[in-house]
């Protein structure tokens, strides 16, 4: 039994970012496979449905990683632009999100993820993080940062990265 089924390819925006935030370039494309469900007989004569489903292959988008945005190097432009350039180097990793309006666990004070100006870049295991920790420790000047947690407080699935902020 073949199945049927039809192609599309689609925009995937920001992990994480609120609606109305058009300024904000898109992070990842993705291929969506849509697949019809059918019905069939067997042999005892009975019919038998299967639903249809639907797949996604994300892809990063290669026009994030070519050059840095132009002007500040922090914000959310500065985040993605990051991660892209982590991810042209370590394929694996996910984006699991940049904005965030939320206080830090425990404290009063705000996340810099509610600025726009972190971003949580997941990994599939501690030695492919501890890869992608080594890499953003030794260009921490290029990509302008200021916090890389890893291995400590809830970071066991994901690097989380924030940037210097003029007066801060």
């Amino acid at each position: 039994m073949k199945m049927r089924g039809f192609k599309a390819v689609i925009a995937v925006g920001l992990v994480g970012m609120t609606a109305g935030t058009t300024d904000v370039p898109r992070a990842e494309a993705a291929t969506v496979h849509y697949h019809r469900g059918y019905t069939h007989r067997h042999r005892n004569g009975r019919r038998h449905y299967h639903p249809g489903y639907r797949h996604i292959h994300r892809t990063a988008s290669p026009a994030g990683r070519l050059s840095a945005p132009a002007g500040a190097r922090w914000g959310p432009r500065w985040a993605l632009y990051v991660y892209n350039q982590v991810k042209a180097r370590f394929p694996r990793v996910r984006n699991m999100g940049i904005y965030n309006r939320r206080k830090i666990a425990g404290t009063n004070r705000w996340s810099e993820h509610a600025y726009g100006n972190a971003v949580d870049i997941g990994v599939p295991n501690l030695v492919y993080g501890d890869m992608v920790r080594r890499y953003l420790a030794g260009n921490r000047g290029r990509f302008n940062i200021r916090t890389l947690l890893w291995r400590v407080r809830s970071h066991y699935d994901h690097v989380h990265v924030d940037f210097r902020r003029p007066g801060r």
